[in-house]
């Protein structure tokens, strides 16, 4: 149990709150060192233009592209990258302005897993954002990057958390953020600082633009070759397709578009995925008995955090037992796959995660190297995904196996030795230049964390 005797200013500091989760939380001492600033403290409303929620009207979702704008919730602004968005009608929104983002400002989650910022790049210019995400406009005493770094450190994140309230459902508001102190620092230093997340912010545009360039050029390719594939209400199927395919009777996996593009690729030349990769996916059981500490642990990450721009981990491996676990290591190059929840998101391992343990709700795709850049890019085209998809089963939680993905057909045209060095070396490139920004972007964090600890001395 934790105890703590408290002066009455501090009361009137927190709007009269009188929950030990307030009082007893980071934020305080986060606050104490602050304040040893030799630099001016101002308020974050203070040094920003504004600090606001977009707007909270009815959302209409649309499919077609040119009636709507991709939409994110507070745990999309997370993500690498933003394929999967879906779109809102620009025609049936209210106040559609209120909902789109800008450059250079920092995304605060306000509510669920609070305190999540995310530094906007072009990416997210004119991205709509829900009422859940708080925006943070620059203004001219704290450079972008600098707001972003700090409130992204563990001071600013302690401060950030201390202003939770609600029972069931956490949040934080804009007003609670506006309060919250900023120590202004020398300008040598902040440029610093802002110039390592501007290059950060610039390397993952260019990450994600070598990415979409080359699904746009598997997704053309195949598309010529498919051509229209009609949907279809009724199929047949003979019995002994049906026996050799697991004995499944569901329409999805007879009838859907991920069925009929299986079935044009297979009349054709083509290869299994296990042909040129070894897939499956390791289990662990008894994982609380694995637990660790943050000092006596490795982490484990969540296959839903590998779709994050930064994975992040709240679960530690103990280190006395790493045998038990060794399995559910990777390495860079292996694409990963999430077989439960929200089956079919694919990710590559690049150099920053090498070596990390990475849960059992995740598929291991481990390519043969001439075959990786062209098997990740095809895994996460539209034509891959429904190749996945119409595979996955189950009533309550849906759930892919290992020996699905490994029978998934490629096009023998695919593997021209052009188009393999093609993909190989760009994907390589793109997997650089997020590692260069993840560092970078760490760099700066450090930047103001090594600067606060120096006042106290």
């Amino acid at each position: 149990m934790k105890l703590l005797i408290i002066k009455s200013n501090w009361l009137f500091e927190s709007d009269l709150r009188l929950d030990g989760k307030f009082h007893l939380s980071d934020g305080r001492l986060a606050r104490k060192k602050i304040s040893n600033s030799p630099y001016p403290i101002k308020s974050i409303g203070e040094v920003t233009k504004d600090i606001f929620y977009g707007g909270r009207d009815r959302r209409i979702y649309v499919k077609d592209p040119k009636k709507g704008i991709l939409f994110m919730g507070s745990a999309d602004m997370l993500k690498s990258s933003f394929d999967t968005l879906k779109y809102i009608s620009k025609r049936h929104t209210k106040n559609l302005d209120s909902y789109l983002l800008g450059t250079g400002w920092t995304l605060v989650s306000r509510s669920g897993t609070i305190g999540n910022t995310v530094f906007t790049n072009e990416d997210y210019r004119d991205k709509a954002a829900s009422e859940h995400i708080i925006r943070i406009l620059p203004g001219t005493d704290i450079l972008p990057g600098v707001l972003y770094s700090y409130l992204s450190s563990k001071y600013g994140y302690a401060l950030l958390t201390q202003g939770t309230f609600g029972a069931v459902i956490q949040h934080i508001e804009p007003e609670f953020l506006a309060e919250l102190p900023i120590p202004i620092l020398p300008d040598a230093l902040q440029q610093v600082v802002h110039n390592l997340m501007m290059v950060a912010a610039k390397l993952r545009v260019e990450s994600n633009e070598i990415i979409a360039s080359l699904l746009q050029k598997i997704n053309t390719h195949l598309k010529d070759e498919l051509g229209n594939l009609k949907k279809v209400n009724i199929s047949s199927r003979s019995i002994n397709d049906i026996v050799r395919f697991d004995k499944r009777f569901d329409a999805p996996y007879n009838i859907s578009m991920g069925r009929r593009i299986h079935d044009k690729f297979t009349s054709g030349k083509y290869v299994t995925l296990a042909s040129l990769s070894e897939v499956f996916h390791p289990m662990l059981f008894g994982k609380k008995q694995l637990k660790g500490s943050v000092s006596r642990g490795n982490p484990l990450y969540k296959s839903s955090s590998m779709m994050k721009m930064k994975p992040e981990t709240d679960f530690w491996l103990s280190l006395n037992k790493t045998e038990s676990y060794a399995k559910l290591k990777v390495k860079e190059g292996w694409v990963l796959i999430s077989r439960t929840g929200t089956v079919g998101n694919v990710v590559r391992i690049t150099k920053s995660m090498n070596d990390v343990f990475i849960d059992d709700h995740m598929i291991r795709v481990k390519p043969k190297e001439k075959f990786s850049g062209l098997i990740y890019i095809f895994l996460k085209s539209f034509y891959g995904h429904k190749l996945i998809d119409f595979q996955k089963y189950g009533s309550v939680q849906e759930v892919i196996n290992s020996d699905y993905i490994e029978r998934i057909p490629i096009p023998q045209k695919l593997l021209a030795d052009n188009i393999l060095t093609e993909f190989n070396d760009n994907v390589r490139d793109s997997a650089a230049k997020i590692d260069k920004a993840i560092d970078y972007e760490n760099e700066a964090i450090v930047l103001i964390e090594k600067e606060i600890e120096s006042w106290q001395k």
